[in-house]
């Protein structure tokens, strides 16, 4: 999770919208859905996956609020 948020704060410091500080369940719900996915498929993930969780799940829940 640390590695996470270091992430989303270095974005935010570069004005991309993202929640600095956002509760940490926020921050689990990528890497969860990722190792979920390799522990049923046992094969490597696609790339496509991983745009498709980034792009619909995890940017969604850390960007802020209009």
């Amino acid at each position: 999770t640390r590695q996470v948020l270091a992430v989303v704060r270095r974005a935010a410091a570069r004005g991309e919208g993202v929640d600095p500080d956002p509760p940490p369940a926020r921050l689990q719900v990528g890497p969860a859905m990722l190792q979920h996915r390799l522990l049923l498929s046992g094969s490597p993930i696609e790339d496509a996956f991983i745009v498709t969780v980034v792009d619909q799940v995890v940017l969604p829940l850390l960007t802020r609020s209009a």
